[in-house]
């Protein structure tokens, strides 16, 4: 589990992901990860851009063998997340939810695909070693509590701001199918929660234009994700 969260992780996100440690006690039905850190983006600052370092779910054992498995509860406990823009209006929240767009493939919806001929629909992916099969994923409940978000524009990359979050809670993620790579559904629920805070702050205060270039490269993104985070899409 420990090199399927860091494999799986890094390939999905396009940066290295690293875990401390994974406890999971399936008869029991609850689990934990900690230390979990995803890199930063070559050309920011920080080292990382995530920091999570506890993660607590609990499962519902009843679907260990079905697909998808639930989780009755995922717990994100006070994750540290460092938003930087530059100067030329490119932000590293960004870029790593482009990542995502990028190593995910787009599912066809159930509705389409019933009404599509047996000619026409896609083949089903086959797992290998390089890409395991990853098992899809519902969530009934998901809390991020003690969102810590560091604030880096120009001027201000040494001393950034930091602002703490209320918390995000999301019900029914993934709805009766289920979402895969999990870690796609977090990742971009706290994105979208950092880019929305770093618009509000208005990220830096050193005049319009600076403004301007800050809330354009943050809007994209959360006008993009709208309903994704959701698993909706």
């Amino acid at each position: 589990m420990h090199q399927t969260i860091e494999s799986v992780g890094s390939q999905v996100l396009g940066e290295a992901v690293t875990v401390e440690e994974v406890q999971i006690e399936l008869r029991n039905g609850v689990g934990q990860i900690s230390g979990l850190q995803v890199k930063n983006p070559s050309k920011y600052v920080d080292s990382n851009i995530f920091q999570m370092d506890l993660i607590r779910l609990n499962l519902d054992t009843s679907t260990l063998k079905s697909s998808p498995l639930v989780l009755d509860e995922l717990i994100i406990e006070s994750p540290v997340i460092v938003a930087e823009v530059q100067e030329d209006g490119s932000v590293n929240l960004r870029d790593l939810i482009s990542n995502v767009k990028a190593n995910t493939p787009k599912e066809t919806p159930a509705t389409d695909a019933r009404e599509s001929s047996e000619a026409s629909k896609p083949e089903a992916p086959v797992a290998t070693e390089e890409a395991p099969e990853q098992k899809k994923i519902a969530f009934r409940k998901i809390r991020i509590v003690g969102v810590t978000v560091k604030l880096r524009y120009p001027g201000h990359e040494d001393v950034p701001r930091q602002v703490v979050l209320p918390e995000i809670e999301l019900e029914n993620v993934g709805g009766t199918e289920g979402v895969t790579p999990a870690g796609k559904v977090i990742t971009e629920a706290i994105a979208e929660a950092a880019l929305k805070e770093s618009a509000k702050e208005k990220i830096a205060q050193e005049g319009d234009k600076l403004k301007v270039k800050a809330e354009k490269a943050a809007s994209g993104l959360i006008k993009d994700l709208g309903s994704r985070f959701r698993g909706e899409e």
